[in-house]
């Protein structure tokens, strides 16, 4: 796995090499809850990096900007991001930093620039075939769409991931679509529908250990249940 020593190493000879493991160290920092070093390590890997390595960095570094409430440089990370994929001829990099870019918009509100983001990441994800891409952007798509009020449009938006989901045969990205569209299930009232959706998003979550998407399918079935008068499930 990706550790210290590797990237001392490594470090003898900067290359794209080195450049991806620290991203990758950078990373797994971050999902340890260590953020000071996940930034000084995606800020490292940026400043030495160059092509779609680059861009593979900033895509890093705007996703801990993000997470940390830094809306402004996650914003800017993820513009020279896409520009440094685009400039390195990596399409399917630029899709994703799209899709972020979708996705920062989204959290300020702006659900207009979030939905024209997505519309990009997905028509450049069907030309190259990027089926994960598409459906983190049809996904996405659907949450900035219920959040701006359209209920309908983003359950038809998580049936379409959902499809491409279960193409993948992805039980993760299965769960987290199901998830929001027994939330969505949920908002219109439709409660058997929403808690049969729950229910499989819930079963997965508990497999793979994913307390996350296991929290909020729990609780949004919790709320189902409420408003079905089920006060003791």
């Amino acid at each position: 796995g990706v550790s210290e020593r590797s990237l001392a190493a490594a470090r003898v000879a900067v290359g794209p090499a080195v450049v991806r493991l620290m991203t990758q160290l950078s990373a797994a920092c971050q999902s340890a809850g260590d953020w000071t070093r996940a930034l000084a390590l995606a800020e490292e890997a940026v400043a030495l990096a160059r092509g779609g390595a680059r861009a593979a960095a900033l895509g890093q570094l705007g996703t801990i900007r993000f997470a940390r409430g830094d809306a402004a440089g996650a914003g800017a990370s993820f513009a020279e991001g896409e520009s440094a994929a685009r400039e390195a001829g990596v399409p399917a990099l630029e899709a994703r930093m799209i899709v972020q870019r979708g996705n920062l918009r989204s959290s300020l509100g702006d659900f207009d620039g979030a939905l024209a983001a997505y519309a990009d990441a997905e028509a450049l994800a069907r030309r190259l075939g990027d089926r994960l891409t598409l459906a983190a952007g049809i996904g996405n798509r659907g949450i900035a769409l219920v959040h701006r009020g359209d209920l309908e449009g983003g359950l038809r938006a998580y049936d379409e991931a959902l499809a491409v989901a279960r193409e993948l045969r992805d039980p993760i990205l299965v769960a987290r679509h199901l998830c929001n569209r027994g939330t969505a299930l949920v908002r219109r009232g439709d409660l058997d529908a929403a808690l049969a959706a729950l229910a499989e998003a819930e079963s997965v979550a508990r497999e793979l250990g994913d307390r996350f998407l296991l929290a909020g399918a729990v609780g949004n079935r919790g709320i189902a249940l409420h408003r079905r008068g089920d006060l003791e499930g």
